[in-house]
């Protein structure tokens, strides 16, 4: 069985450019480095008190770990948000052209039978 992204990305419209679609890639990476992340546990065994800065938490209040990647679940979020706004503003650029031309016909046509019509009756008088 063929993998999304390539399935995808093979059947792209070539005419259209990246801006078209969502970057697959980008968000396939981000839910990757989420699913690496591991919440750090308290270590209840030492209890020393710092009077600097306290360390780095995540969302849960937990302390991170240095294994713990720098992306959160707000950057997933953010960033599937940019590419809706991306594919929705390329989406909404090829319907306004499409209803310019679809305009431009009906008001060629409705020209064209106007002379049509016109062209009947001065042949019948």
């Amino acid at each position: 069985m063929v993998k999304f992204g390539l399935r995808l990305s093979q059947n792209r419209a070539p005419e259209y450019p990246p801006e078209a679609y969502m970057d697959y890639d980008k968000l396939k990476e981000i839910i990757h480095d989420l699913k690496k992340k591991k919440l750090a546990r308290v270590d209840s065994t030492t209890r020393e008190v710092s009077l600097t800065a306290p360390p780095p938490t995540n969302a849960a209040g937990r302390q991170l770990t240095a294994d713990d990647s720098p992306v959160t679940e707000e950057d997933f979020y953010s960033t599937i948000d940019k590419e809706l706004a991306k594919v929705e503003s390329f989406t909404l650029q090829q319907v306004t052209e499409l209803r310019m031309q679809i305009d431009q016909v009906e008001s060629d046509i409705q020209g064209w039978t106007s002379n049509n019509n016109n062209n009947s009756t001065s042949v019948n008088n």
